[in-house]
């Protein structure tokens, strides 16, 4: 299934948390989301200190919890048609009975490859390179989509550079269609308003 959110804009001051802050939230946090939580991020996530973005806002800021298992995915694209090797690396930042687990995954694909995340997911779960107790299907791909709003005081530059990346946008195949998700796992997708001004 498919649920669409909005939340409010994002304030210059909000900074994205780090891998280690939310670490320490896990730990010290007195309410937990009960659910598995795949959490697709733009940018590899291979340090404790490396921020992961939005994370704060879409569950901290609103629901003063966080999910018992987070993964957070990054795909690339490598130059080569296919990723013979290296197929996905995995970092453990978290695997704790108690506070739950927290997990990076930055998965390779070839330009010509179909780039099936749920496929590798389901690998990964039945090979026990992840140790989440959920079955996939159980678990919740959470996606973000940016709608772009422009402030009526912009330059008309501005506005035309937001009428072209808005037509682009709404041309070009959305991350979960584009990933194969949401067909055995469930998603949601969340609408992320950018103001330009």
């Amino acid at each position: 299934h498919r649920d669409l959110h909005s939340f409010p804009t994002r304030r210059s001051s909000d900074l994205p948390m780090t891998v280690k802050e939310l670490i320490q939230l896990k730990k010290s946090q007195t309410a937990v989301i009960p659910r598995s939580i795949v959490f697709l991020s733009p940018t590899a996530i291979n340090d404790v200190n490396d921020a992961v973005p939005m994370l704060k806002q879409v569950f901290w800021d609103r629901y003063n919890a966080l999910p018992q298992n987070l993964l957070i995915v990054n795909v690339r694209t490598a130059r080569a048609p296919f990723a013979a090797d290296r197929r996905f690396e995995i970092h453990k930042f978290l695997d704790s009975p108690e506070f739950g687990t927290v997990y990076s995954v930055c998965i390779r694909f070839g330009f010509m490859e179909e780039k099936n995340i749920e496929a590798i997911l389901h690998e990964l779960a039945e090979e026990k390179a992840i140790n989440i107790s959920d079955h996939p299907s159980e678990w919740l791909v959470h996606a973000i989509h940016e709608r772009f709003r422009v402030m009526e005081d912009a330059s008309r530059f501005k506005k035309f550079l937001s009428a072209v990346y808005t037509f682009m946008l709404n041309n070009s195949q959305k991350t979960d269609s584009q990933y194969g998700l949401g067909t055995n796992i469930n998603l949601t997708v969340e609408i992320c308003p950018v103001v330009i001004v």
